[in-house]
């Protein structure tokens, strides 16, 4: 005989503990979201040459060659910690290594691409040389796999390109190269949840006349996104009342009669996430249509 008996009153009380935790779960795993983004606090490795010879890819200056081997080494190995923790899942921002290459109107359409993909094969082997320097083991199949996400762009002469005419043009015969420092950020569950209480609580509660809303207030927990992803986490948590734009143009308004325009808010809060959204390597999301804030999001 079972003498263990529980009460339905104890019983929906351990069901709504059991539903308490599965919804906290559920947030950890699907909104903690830590990505890699530009490290903004470092200084950025930039290789540049310019009046390269015509039809050739160097010589390169030695001693511009050496400065930017030793910074982007450095650049490098502030970067490892993220790079081991998001290599595998391919999500390393596209503009970590950039290779711009260009050549003048001199020469043959097809001399010139081919002069261009000479310049780049220079550039491609003076990162593979940084990463060597940095000491790390990186090896070049994944190096390679970095520079063709933001690519070798080739940039041809900007002038009346291949007519009879050919112009010396030295600012158009050119390698450059950036290596952007990476770091780790994102909020974690427990920040999104104290930014989108903070904002509910800041909200208009007075059907859209503007008298009980906290603007300031609302752009501040706004700007303490740091990345794309915790604009789309936020998003999520507004979703049963029409997302994060929705709750921000109920609130952020021009208000009954122009009074009190929340312009200058409005723009603040556009400004914060489209840096959010370019931290992680993405195109502006928002921008303000009329007295509405307009934010295009991928759908996680």
């Amino acid at each position: 005989m079972n003498k263990f008996i529980i009460s339905e009153s104890e019983k929906q009380r351990i069901l709504n503990m059991h539903k308490s935790s599965s919804s906290r779960n559920y947030l950890n795993e699907d909104l903690m979201a830590p990505e890699p983004v530009i490290n903004t606090q470092r200084a950025v490795s930039n290789f540049a040459q310019y009046s390269l010879p015509v039809g050739k890819a160097g010589p390169l200056d030695p001693q511009r060659v050496q400065r930017f081997l030793d910074s982007a080494a450095l650049t490098i190995q502030a970067s490892d910690k993220t790079l081991n923790k998001f290599n595998q899942e391919g999500t390393v921002p596209k503009n970590f290594i950039k290779i711009t290459v260009g050549t003048d109107s001199q020469g043959s359409e097809e001399g010139n691409v081919n002069v261009g993909r000479k310049r780049a094969d220079e550039a491609i082997a003076m990162v593979y040389k940084a990463f060597a320097q940095s000491g790390l083991g990186w090896n070049e199949s994944q190096i390679e796999k970095w520079i063709s996400i933001g690519g070798a762009e080739y940039v041809p002469s900007s002038r009346n390109t291949y007519n009879k005419k050919k112009t010396d043009t030295p600012s158009e015969r050119f390698i450059k190269i950036t290596i952007n420092p990476l770091t780790t950020a994102g909020l974690e569950t427990d920040y999104i949840t104290d930014i989108f209480d903070n904002i509910s609580a800041a909200m208009d509660t007075s059907n859209g006349l503007g008298l009980s809303t906290d603007e300031e207030g609302i752009r501040k927990q706004i700007c303490r996104l740091q990345t794309y992803s915790d604009i789309q986490d936020l998003d999520k948590r507004f979703k049963s009342t029409g997302g994060l734009q929705f709750a921000i143009n109920k609130s952020i308004t021009d208000k009954f009669g122009k009074l009190g325009s929340d312009t200058a808010e409005r723009r603040l809060i556009t400004s914060c996430l489209n840096r959010a959204s370019k931290r992680s390597g993405k195109d502006d999301c928002a921008k303000i249509a009329g007295d509405k804030i307009t934010i295009d999001l991928d759908k996680k």
